[in-house]
């Protein structure tokens, strides 16, 4: 199943609910358009956050808003392609 939802601005507080009510598994996707800030300040935060989403059982993609770092400034992360269809 694929989810979108709004800005979080780092509250990803609802989603263990959600993910409880709706029965999510790790082949779920959940867009996030822009403004989850889980770049926000590049320090230990941002990765304290980030493990944190990353333990709920859904795939997430965010779309980069204003309260995020650009990607190309982040040096941990790489470009992949990807073929269409391909498992996120």
């Amino acid at each position: 199943m694929i989810w979108i939802t709004g800005d979080t601005h780092r509250d990803f507080s609802r989603f263990d609910s959600f993910c409880r009510y709706n029965g999510t598994t790790k082949d779920d996707l959940m867009i996030v358009l822009g403004d989850a800030a889980l770049n926000f300040s590049g320090e230990k935060s941002d990765k304290v956050m980030k493990y944190e989403v990353s333990r709920l059982p859904l795939n997430f993609l965010f779309i980069r808003g204003n309260l995020e770092e650009r990607a190309e400034n982040i040096e941990s992360y790489k470009k992949k392609k990807m073929a269409w269809g391909e498992k996120y």
